[in-house]
């Protein structure tokens, strides 16, 4: 039983860390990788939200070692 929630306590943790990493990356990190997430509406945002919260490692190493503005 301490086992499942060791394991519900971690996927809440990361969770909780990808929400609010999401909420930067959907404001202002996407243009960090993409030059034309600048110019993204608000709804695509929100369908990216979800996604963001799932892959937001991924997100933030992509982001966050990207030294310059994006090649377009």
């Amino acid at each position: 039983m301490q086992t499942a929630e060791t394991i519900l306590a971690a996927f809440g943790v990361y969770a909780a860390l990808g929400a609010l990493f999401s909420l930067w990356f959907v404001t202002l990190g996407a243009a960090r990788i993409d030059a034309a997430a600048k110019a993204m509406p608000a709804q695509a945002r929100v369908m990216i939200f979800p996604g963001c919260v799932a892959l937001w490692p991924l997100l933030a190493w992509r982001s966050l070692a990207r030294k310059g503005p994006p090649v377009a």
